[in-house]
């Protein structure tokens, strides 16, 4: 994400997290209704707007993107095994497996940057994705059992029951709770976010304020 963070913590505060997190993910959601898939979701693939758009919040680079349905609007059949593609730090499981991607992988990336923004680094941040992309996909399979904590610990509650709701475990295998041809419940995520909001009374109002005139150099102001 091309905004100032929290100097100090490395980190949003988490009101700016939280808008930044329900307007990314609108972002994911129509670019899903347009028919495509990122397959690379990360907070450097999104910047703010300008003057009047400068509480907006943009995506970038598709350069991993790719169509999902066909010509006639039929969901694409999934491949037996495709390439591990996009930043490992935030790929979904079923990436690391070499399974072809859909929808929900797109919003499991989207659940990772967004405890990034929380917390400010995710616990497999430390290791290189081009040598240790086993490793990294362990962690993420690590916390959905004994993980869990480390992987939730300072990120409200409510993210708990997002992460349940992006996945599930069944015996000692993740199985995605949503299809490969299922539309995630963008609404319910969005739902649970803004209920952090209430349950925290954390200021709902985001302003994001130009520092230079270039594009990826901001300020970010609560009222």
């Amino acid at each position: 994400m091309k905004v100032e963070r929290e100097s100090d913590a490395r980190r949003f505060c988490l009101s700016t997290a939280l808008r930044l997190s329900q307007q990314t993910l609108k972002r994911i959601e129509t670019l899903h209704d347009a028919g495509w898939i990122s397959r690379d979701i990360k907070g450097s693939n999104f910047t703010v707007g300008l003057r009047q758009d400068s509480g907006t919040i943009y995506m970038l680079d598709f350069g991993f993107a790719k169509r999902f349905r066909d010509r006639t609007g039929c969901i694409n059949a999934p491949r037996d095994s495709t390439a591990l593609l996009g930043s490992i730090h935030y790929a979904s499981m079923a990436a690391h497996a070499f399974r072809d991607q859909c929808r929900r992988d797109d919003v499991e990336s989207w659940f990772y940057m967004c405890c990034e923004f929380i917390k400010g680094q995710l616990p497999w941040a430390s290791l290189d994705p081009k040598n240790d992309h086993k490793l990294i996909g362990e962690w993420k399979r690590y916390a959905r059992f004994g993980g869990r904590e480390e992987l939730l610990r300072d990120v409200p509650a409510e993210f708990d029951r997002i992460l349940d709701a992006i996945d599930s475990i069944k015996s000692l295998l993740l199985v995605s709770f949503l299809k490969f041809y299922d539309r995630p419940d963008y609404s319910s995520l969005s739902c649970l976010i803004e209920a952090i909001f209430y349950r925290l009374d954390v200021s709902e109002i985001l302003r994001i304020i130009p520092r230079t005139n270039t594009l990826f150099s901001y300020n970010i102001a609560i009222e």
